[in-house]
């Protein structure tokens, strides 16, 4: 072989070998590159997570007894303490002048100005005493087609006024707001709000989501629709549903039932852990609650006729302990311990966020309800 033959073979050799090389690096670079994709898309998938809208959640404050407040305190507690993961949390309090001149001291008593959450939180405050006249007016039209022969508040209720703020929520609250859950201050919330909330996005076309057991002490609403309540009740036959219902007080609670019985397609019903009233949960059927009741998300007392923290006289509490006795959690547990509990679940790295306090003394009454009547 000349010289010259034999360099071109060594040369292809080369080449070929180069080629070789080329090809394996550039499948090693392209492996290289796919791993480094594949971390970040997962570390992209596993950081970055969509927007969850918040949850909203409201009170309706009357009077500034001592025991009412303390209830307020600690349902309250219970909220903060059971905040969505993944999600903001708005408080939203509607209060008349006493009610909404005792928040300030509670907020300082509570230091929740200090607390640092893993979300934000933001508590706003409504005085709706310059509106309490329309609202007595709106109730007094709603009851009159039915009961002509009612001519004052006291005689429709055994509540005070307070009882319907619940009912007013759209009036007050940002329009942006989709769903709201109502507690009342008896009230005490056991698990993550998240719980309730996959419930309520579930059938979000749903007027009011609460209880088989009809219990205004604990429902959600659309915002955007509380207003068709009013409309329905006042069509409603609410003598016929009060009879029905055994002789029920004319307050709050049977105009929502109007909905149930007139428009069930509305409502939607919530599991039995979502409905742990104890007017309806007293018989030995139900025992034991943690069997019968495996999912349970809140309790609810139903308040003190003598106008002290229900825990102060409640028997039902000391004799079931594994139950109803849980609520002495929230009850006894120190704000400050509640605020180190709610630092410890900061996200790793997270300097987290101070609780925000929002106070309007004098709100608007919002008027534009363009959703009303659209469908009934």
């Amino acid at each position: 072989m000349d010289k010259k033959k034999k360099f071109h073979t060594i040369s292809g050799k080369c080449l070929a070998i180069v080629a070789v090389m080329c090809i394996l690096s550039a499948v090693f670079v392209s492996r290289e590159s796919f791993q480094i994709a594949f971390l970040e898309s997962k570390l992209f998938v596993g950081t970055s997570q969509v927007r969850l809208a918040p949850i909203h959640v409201a009170f309706g404050l009357s009077g500034n007894n001592p025991g009412f407040l303390s209830e307020f305190e600690v349902a309250l507690k219970s909220v903060l303490l059971n905040a969505p993961l993944e999600r903001d949390l708005f408080v939203h309090i509607l209060a008349d002048r006493d009610a909404f001149a005792a928040l300030e001291d509670i907020y300082n008593k509570t230091e929740l100005a200090t607390w640092v959450t893993r979300n934000q939180v933001e508590i706003h405050s409504y005085n709706v005493t310059p509106y309490l006249h329309e609202m007595e007016s709106i109730i007094m039209e709603t009851w009159k087609p039915s009961f002509p022969e009612v001519e004052a508040m006291w005689q429709v209720s055994a509540h005070t006024v307070g009882a319907y703020f619940r009912l007013f929520l759209h009036r007050f609250l940002p329009a942006a707001v989709d769903h709201v859950l109502y507690i009342d201050t008896d009230v005490t919330i056991l698990t993550n709000l998240e719980a309730l909330w996959r419930i309520v996005e579930a059938r979000p076309e749903a007027l009011l989501h609460w209880g088989r057991g009809t219990c205004s002490c604990f429902v959600v609403m659309k915002l955007s629709r509380i207003e068709e309540i009013w409309s329905i009740a006042r069509k409603a036959p609410l003598s016929d549903i009060r009879s029905a219902f055994k002789d029920h007080s004319l307050d709050d609670q049977l105009i929502l039932i109007s909905v149930n019985v007139t428009h069930p397609s509305l409502v939607n019903v919530l599991p039995g852990g979502f409905d742990m009233t104890l007017t309806n949960r007293w018989q030995g059927e139900h025992f034991p609650y943690h069997k019968v009741y495996p999912n349970t998300f809140m309790l609810h007392h139903n308040g003190n006729p003598d106008n002290n923290a229900y825990w102060n006289s409640s028997e039902w509490i000391p004799a079931h302990r594994d139950s109803w006795g849980l609520m002495e959690y929230y009850i006894h547990l120190p704000w400050s311990w509640a605020r180190f509990f709610a630092d410890s679940e900061l996200r790793t790295g997270s300097s987290g966020y101070l609780i925000s306090f929002v106070v309007d003394p004098y709100p608007e009454w919002r008027t534009n309800q363009t959703n009303a009547g659209l469908y009934i």
